[in-house]
């Protein structure tokens, strides 16, 4: 018998509720909030196609070298961007020290004058924000080809630096083992100058002749696309400093039409279709004849009784109101797209209750040391270690076991300000003393052997490597020696505390020798006598 098929029982809850196209999208974008972070609004079109911010995209505007030396030279505003990192940075300048050495470190730095070093960094530094990149090529006289690595054994002098922008100096051939620490690196580069209309010519150089000067770099296929070499600076704020331009053009040009002259002149559209410009041209010359002899508008008054209202001049002002504030917000927005404090790049504080900007200011200070840091130490390291590795150098071509390369503070305090670091240093100074940190010579000889007072103490090895070798004298454990012959009683020392009775003498072994008596002196002998 033929069973028959079993239907499915279907519950009217369980059935699903028709939807609407509304219900229906608004399933489909909490269902894209699921997947994606961030909110949809299917009403407003938030994050829907409908969305207009999804229209925009990011828009590189690059920069030639030929553009960029246009902006630096024609743009104050650029220009400044430029300069004052640099300026900053090389100011003050920097410290060759030498430990234990005070006249070989001050004749590096006269080496380095000689070079017109800090003169040539200044504008790398400078060159490499405008165009990318920059490079000085070092004299190195040590026998070899410039094509070829230096060879520091052989290095008798540096003779001179030359600057070239990133547009002369572009790589030959790279190191390419991923294996090794230059990985990426150009390992010669093409020297050619530019400015000379004869006598140039191409010279391949070894990449340990040149002290490299990057500009800002993002990645190794944007160093491809400039030939080995970063960005100018000015490609990240180029349209900013547009805009901050065009602004302050806008506002020229309000000016110049602030107070406007009108005239009102009886049948002067009659007159223009008439054909008589040139009395229309007369009339408003001899107002402004009479403007300039008697200072005042010469106009005729008509006849009230008639309906003759007359000729009318009158002045209307332009309305700038809000613009002082909209200027100042274009300011504020090119100096944090250059990355410089208001009072820097406008050589004015800012308003409000801050005046002073002392947050600026330290704030800027910190940042130029970080670019001394990122820009400048590496390339002053190699230069002062190939003038302490040349034979006709400071040190005869011996390069020291400690030295270091140290930028002057930035910031100088006020004799207040400066007294009250020094007495900060001589109270920390006096505790590394006590607890045995330091010694006595070492803050001596580093707060005040030098020209100037030493912001850093150095460690002296020497002396200390004597103090270890010198045995240190039994500890003084406040009990007297003891006194009397052996095994006397002992009064008790200063300290109240009892001496140890004195050892009694050794018996001697038998068959021993007795020791021989100690020598009498002239003096106990004429006593006995």
């Amino acid at each position: 018998m033929a069973r028959p098929k079993a239907r499915a029982r279907v519950d009217s809850a369980s059935k699903p509720a028709r939807r609407g196209p509304i219900q229906e999208r608004r399933d489909a974008a909490l269902t894209t909030v699921r997947h994606r972070d961030g909110w949809d609004n299917v009403f407003t079109g938030l994050g829907t196609e409908r969305d207009k911010r999804r229209g925009a995209g990011v828009v590189v505007l690059t920069l030639d070298y030929n553009q960029a030396h246009d902006l630096y030279r024609g743009d104050d505003m650029a220009a400044k961007i430029i300069d004052e990192p640099s300026r900053e940075a090389t100011r003050r300048w920097l410290d060759v020290q030498i430990q234990d050495d005070k006249v070989a470190s001050e004749l590096v730095e006269k080496e380095e004058r000689k070079l017109k070093a800090k003169k040539l960094f200044q504008r790398a530094m400078a060159w490499s924000r405008a165009f990318g990149g920059a490079a000085l090529l070092m004299g190195v006289e040590d026998g070899q080809d410039p094509d070829k690595p230096v060879n520091e054994k052989n290095i008798t002098k540096i003779r001179f630096l030359t600057l070239f922008s990133a547009q002369e100096v572009y790589p030959a051939s790279w190191y390419a083992d991923p294996f090794e620490e230059k990985y990426g690196l150009p390992e010669t580069y093409w020297v050619t100058p530019q400015g000379f209309a004869t006598n140039v010519r191409t010279t391949r150089v070894h990449e340990s002749r040149l002290l490299r000067f990057d500009g800002v770099k993002v990645s190794r296929r944007q160093e491809v696309a400039t030939r080995g070499w970063g960005d100018s600076v000015l490609v990240r704020v180029l349209e900013v400093l547009a805009d901050f331009g065009m602004a302050w053009g806008s506002a020229g040009h309000l000016v110049q039409d602030f107070s406007q002259a009108i005239f009102r002149m009886k049948g002067l559209i009659e007159a223009l279709s008439s054909g008589r410009e040139q009395l229309v041209q007369a009339r408003l010359e001899a107002i402004e004849m009479g403007r300039s002899v008697v200072r005042a508008a010469l106009i005729d008054a008509g006849d009230s009784s008639e309906g003759d209202p007359g000729e009318g001049f009158e002045r209307k002002t332009t309305s700038i109101a809000g613009l002082a504030e909209l200027l100042d917000r274009f300011a504020v927005r090119l100096a944090a797209a250059a990355d410089m404090p208001i009072s820097r790049l406008f050589g004015q504080t800012p308003g409000g209750l801050s005046s002073d900007d002392k947050a600026g200011t330290t704030w800027w200070t910190e940042r130029i040391e970080g670019l001394q840091e990122e820009n400048l130490l590496e390339p002053a390291e190699q230069l002062t270690r190939y003038i302490l590795l040349s034979k006709e150098g400071p040190t005869k071509g011996k390069e020291p076991e400690n030295w270091s390369i140290r930028f002057r503070p930035l910031r100088q305090l006020d004799p207040v300000q400066e007294a009250t670091r020094r007495l900060s240093n001589a109270q920390a100074d006096a505790a590394y003393v006590q607890a045995g940190v330091l010694m006595a010579e070492e803050v001596a000889t580093s707060r005040f052997g030098g020209d100037a007072y030493g912001e850093d103490i150095v460690l002296a090895d020497e002396l200390r490597r004597k103090m270890e070798e010198t045995p240190e004298p039994p500890p003084d454990d406040g009990i007297d020696p003891p006194k009397g012959p052996p095994g006397a009683p002992v009064p008790p020392s200063k300290n109240g505390k009892a001496a140890p009775p004195a050892a009694p003498p050794a018996k001697a072994k038998p068959g021993a020798e007795p020791p021989a008596k100690s020598a009498k002196t002239p003096a106990k002998e004429a006593r006995r006598g």
